[in-house]
């Protein structure tokens, strides 16, 4: 069932406030918190499991 146009603004503001808390944070915890998010993501289905990405050059040197 689609979205209302309030329940879209809802959600987007909902992710606009974890982004924004998630650069808060350092990048270790950033890291941490994004594996343990799309680990419940993918639990809740909301996200193919056979979806994976490699890691950019940047990404993969970053300490």
């Amino acid at each position: 069932m689609p979205l209302t146009a309030e329940e879209a603004r809802e959600e987007v503001r909902g992710r606009l406030i974890l982004v924004r808390d998630l650069n808060a944070l350092g990048a270790d915890d950033t890291l941490a918190t994004a594996e343990l998010l799309t680990t419940e993501i993918r639990q809740q289905r909301l996200l193919p499991a056979s979806r994976s990405r490699d890691l950019s050059p940047a990404q993969h040197s970053a300490p």
